[in-house]
């Protein structure tokens, strides 16, 4: 992705809003990998964790000179750390658990729901495949996957079904004892797009 947001001269940024044009642009190798949909905090003021810090005080590990809380989130299975997910319909809520006991955070059904719409109004989801040549990674676009509109409704029972997950990134630099936040990141299998979007389009670039 880096690449091509250099190619197309759009600056490195943090921002909620789509990247080019108001288009979203998703770029990954191959197929079968997840893609990220967006990243999103809990709501802090619903939460028992009111940071990131805390859940990785609580659920971290460490890792050489750091302190980490690398994982996935699903509502199939609780991961090696004990967290999973729990949908609770009756409240419309997306809520971590530890253990299936102890309630980590929540996300706001209405709070998911408005990211996606914010993020993936219309969207490139390009594949791409990569080669080394003398060294240096080389890329060849293969395919866009073309869509927009995404199916608001269907997002949070894609998480019932265990299509939508989440990755937690918390570290804390054994250094600078500074804690950092890439996510949480909430993805998806590219080859599952079209049951958050409708007919999407698959363009060649090959």
């Amino acid at each position: 992705m880096y690449t091509l947001e250099t190619r197309l001269d759009i600056p490195a940024n943090s921002s909620k809003q789509p990247d080019y044009f108001g288009i979203e642009l998703k770029a990954g190798r191959g197929v079968r990998t997840r893609t990220t949909l967006f990243a999103q905090v809990a709501d802090w003021s619903k939460s028992p964790c009111k940071k990131s810090a805390e859940i990785l005080n609580k659920y971290g590990y460490e890792r050489n000179e750091d302190f980490k809380l690398y994982c996935t989130l699903s509502t199939q299975r609780e991961n090696s750390q004990g967290l999973s997910f729990i949908y609770d319909q009756s409240k419309d809520e997306l809520q971590e658990w530890h253990n299936k006991k102890d309630l980590v955070a929540v996300w706001p059904g209405d709070l998911l729901r408005n990211r996606l719409k914010e993020k993936h109004a219309e969207t490139f989801w390009i594949e791409a495949k990569s080669k080394v040549i003398g060294g240096v990674e080389h890329f060849q676009l293969l395919n866009v996957t073309h869509t927009k509109s995404p199916i608001i409704s269907q997002l949070l029972p894609l998480f019932l079904s265990g299509v939508i997950t989440m990755d937690h990134l918390i570290k804390r630099s054994g250094k600078t004892n500074r804690v950092s936040e890439k996510g949480p990141l909430f993805k998806i299998n590219k080859r599952d797009l079209d049951l958050l979007f409708p007919e999407p389009r698959i363009y060649s670039l090959v």
